[in-house]
């Protein structure tokens, strides 16, 4: 149950940091990854802060950035066809 709830949040998360990388479609590069840096470390932080080792919450981080990209990529493919 807590890893539902961990992986919602870090959902919500990456959904917000997609948000915000839509409305600053002009900075460049660096301040994207920067950007990307404080979310994901936000995400981490979720799941370290529901009680997780850090080994399980970085991994529990990737798997859901990992599968979080790859259905956002699916999604607009489906949505360009």
């Amino acid at each position: 149950m807590r890893g539902l709830v961990v992986v919602s949040i870090q959902g919500m998360i990456y959904s917000s940091f997609v948000i915000v990388e839509m409305l600053s479609h002009r900075d460049r590069l660096y301040a994207k990854a920067l950007l990307f840096i404080v979310f994901f470390y936000l995400a981490f932080f979720s799941a370290n802060a529901f009680g997780y080792s850090t080994k399980h919450a970085v991994k529990l981080t990737f798997t859901t950035l990992a599968f979080f990209f790859f259905f956002q990529r699916v999604f607009w493919w489906f949505i360009s066809l």
